[in-house]
């Protein structure tokens, strides 16, 4: 499925065709905003020509392949890549002038390439996302993939484009990743604060905006390699249609990103806040650790401490960039709140 705010699809399916959503999980998981360029979603008895011709053009179901009866979306998904995409000015150098006459050259390419292998292989990522304690199992996460893509421009804007495929992602993450590779790029912290990141100590890291955050493709690996060559069943990897994707990318998704940002500058607000981030022990966690440790025993009395705080703080940095639907799905917006006030 390609879809532009995607979440609508499941209230539309719900209440217009009342279909069995198998793998409800996988879309409610997500932000309400995010862009998605690939989406599987398990389901019975559907048409995809009576479904599209119900759809708004930024929703398209591209094919119905037949799976294994205990198929599942979510519990069968073994990866997911994500895609960062914003004006190449973010890159720049903190004395170096944000507008979107800026272009990036090959050595600041490089240079991101370099940051991005820190991320690779597991770590702990309780830094990344909010409320998880540094102990926390959970907060630990595989990254299998990270790197910058070459430039292009569109519109008179000069954009670039990150991809990461990892295991499983928590919320915030990914923009938490890019937010500290952009300070690092641009001078505001040292490479080593992903190192730092890493430990129990709670740090004061940006999120960078959402508008460019796209779900690309969900990988079914496993499931490829145990059941797409038996004879019966298809694979689910859907390689023939990269041609529909980079259309409806070109389309939808790159025209959304570079009018709200002219419209909104959000990327442009946000680099301007990014030097008041200190990329270091949170005061309050630094207190609170002080404070316990000259009572109890230090090691022990640290770890609680920063667990204690990590579970009663708010979220520190609020995501205060809003993406705008399409005016043609304001209707299924006003849903989709109405839906999520009555759950809340």
């Amino acid at each position: 499925i390609f879809c532009h705010f995607y979440k609508y699809i499941l209230l539309f399916l719900v209440l217009e065709f009342n279909f069995l959503i198998l793998s409800i999980e996988i879309i409610l998981n997500l932000n309400l905003f995010l862009n998605c360029i690939f989406l599987i979603i398990s389901a019975e008895d559907v048409d995809k020509q009576v479904i599209n011709s119900a759809l708004p053009e930024q929703i398209r179901v591209l094919d119905i392949r037949r799976t294994t009866k205990g198929f599942n979306s979510k519990n069968s998904c073994d990866g997911r890549t994500y895609s960062y995409t914003c004006p190449t000015f973010a890159f720049a150098p903190a004395e170096a002038t944000i507008d979107f006459n800026y272009r990036i050259d090959a050595t600041v390419i490089d240079r991101i390439n370099e940051i991005v292998k820190s991320f690779l292989g597991c770590h702990n990522y309780h830094n990344y996302t909010s409320k998880k304690k540094p102990g926390d199992p959970s907060a630990q996460r595989y990254m299998v993939s990270f790197y910058c893509d070459k430039p292009y421009e569109k519109d008179g804007v000069e954009l670039i484009s990150l991809y990461v495929r990892g295991q499983s992602f928590m919320l915030h993450q990914i923009r938490k990743m890019v937010g500290v590779i952009i300070a690092i790029c641009r001078g505001v912290a040292k490479h080593d604060v992903i190192e730092r990141s890493w430990q129990p100590d709670r740090l004061d890291l940006p999120i960078a905006p959402g508008l460019g955050l796209v779900l690309e493709e969900v990988h079914y690996d496993k499931y490829n390699g145990k059941f797409g060559n038996d004879g019966m069943h298809e694979r689910l990897d859907f390689v023939e249609l990269n041609d529909q994707v980079s259309e409806f990318r070109a389309k939808y998704i790159l025209p959304t990103i570079i009018k709200v940002e002219k419209e909104e500058s959000s990327m442009q607000l946000w680099l301007e806040q990014l030097p008041l981030h200190t990329f270091e022990v949170r005061t309050e966690h630094r207190h609170m650790r002080t404070d316990v440790n000259e009572i109890n025993s230090p090691g022990l009395a640290s770890l609680q401490a920063a667990a204690e705080l990590i579970e009663k703080e708010e979220q520190h940095s609020i995501d205060t960039n809003r993406e705008v639907p399409p005016d043609n799905l304001s209707t299924l917006a006003d849903a989709a709140q109405a839906m999520s006030s009555e759950n809340n």
